[in-house]
This record gives C-alpha cells, sequence and structure tokens, in this order.
C-alpha cells in the first residue's frame, strides 16, 4: 500500500538520493538513467490487492501486463507460418516462364510451355490476372522483335520472328491479336 504522507514522500526522496550516491560511488556512468529508471519504477507500484473485477475475471480473459508484454512475446505461442513447395512443377514453370519474360526471350517462354504441355491450358499453375499479364508482355516482346526485324531487312531475322508471334499467338499464351498489329502485318508483308 502506497501512503502519501509527507513523511513517507520524504524518505522515498531520501532513499533516492542515497541509490544515486551508491551510484556515484561505484563507478557507474549512466546514474542519471538508474535514478530516472528508479522513479518510474516509485510511480508505477500499485496495491498488491486485486480489485474485484480481476477476482472475478477467468483466466483465458487475463489482461497481462506491460513487463509481460515486454518480455518479446514470452506468453505467446508459436505461430505456424505455411509457405510454398519449391520443388513442384508449378513453382518450375512459373519461375521458367517470369525469367524467360525479364530475359525478353520468346524461346525460353516457348520452352516453360513445352515442359507443361502434358497437361491441358486449363491446367496452366497461373489466374487469371498473372495470365492476362503473361499474355500482354509476350505480345509486347513480339511486337517490338517484329519491328526490330522489319527494320533490319533480314529474311532471315523476319522469319524467326514470325514463328515466335505464330507460337505466341496460337500455343501460350494464346494471344491471336497480336496478328492484328502493324508490326505482324509489316512483317508478313517483307516476308511474302
Amino acid at each position: 500500500m502506497i501512503s502519501d504522507s509527507p513523511v513517507a514522500v520524504e524518505k522515498a526522496h531520501r532513499m533516492v538520493e542515497e541509490v544515486e550516491k551508491l551510484s556515484k560511488t561505484s563507478g557507474v556512468s549512466d546514474s542519471y538513467a538508474y535514478v530516472q529508471e528508479s522513479r518510474m519504477q516509485d510511480t508505477r507500484m500499485t496495491s498488491t490487492f486485486q480489485q474485484k473485477q480481476e477476482v472475478d475475471r477467468k483466466r483465458y480473459q487475463k489482461m497481462y501486463t506491460s513487463s509481460a508484454i515486454g518480455r518479446g512475446g514470452k506468453f505467446s505461442s508459436p505461430t505456424p507460418v505455411i509457405i510454398d513447395e519449391h520443388n513442384t512443377k508449378e513453382v518450375a514453370f512459373k519461375h521458367a516462364v517470369d525469367e524467360a519474360l525479364v530475359e525478353e526471350e520468346l524461346e525460353g517462354l516457348l520452352d516453360a510451355w513445352v515442359q507443361w504441355r502434358s497437361r491441358t491450358p486449363d491446367d496452366v499453375p497461373l489466374d487469371n490476372k498473372e495470365l492476362t499479364k503473361v499474355r500482354r508482355q509476350a505480345a509486347n516482346i513480339a511486337r517490338q522483335q517484329l519491328g526490330e526485324a522489319v527494320r533490319d531487312g533480314s529474311f532471315a531475322a523476319i522469319d524467326e520472328a514470325l514463328r515466335n508471334a505464330d507460337q505466341i499467338a496460337d500455343v501460350f499464351p494464346c494471344a491471336p491479336e497480336l496478328r492484328s498489329t502493324l508490326e505482324y502485318k509489316a512483317a508478313r508483308i517483307n516476308w511474302e
């Protein structure tokens, strides 16, 4: 129990001053922080008698003190973490597709599809949003390659760019709109 009498307050101040003197003589360099900490502890002191609400509270409704929370989760149970598998065909396919798109290699995209072709296109491990993104990126890469091949004027470059564009339009990721682009039409005219 804490008393608010002037005698008790004066006694507490004397005790703090004694602790301060001891810390100065013991060579502790951070005595101010120690005094502040002791003052803070004095202000946090509460009665040891439980209040009526705390007595009636069930164990599972217990409120932890700030010191219990500050112990770094000592009272919390471990939380399971679910991670994706790293060695499945789906993960290998996604990795191959991402790598091919980053390197802008349509051949790599088609190689990933060849690895996956034992299954139907409905089983592709990409959701609609991801598939649309892959389709858009692949079509943009194919358009870029077709434009470069037309500017280069080489028959071999145009032929390779057209084969890649046809694969992107027909096989994977099924982007038939690629055939209606200006780059595809210009490459088809130059090829014929």
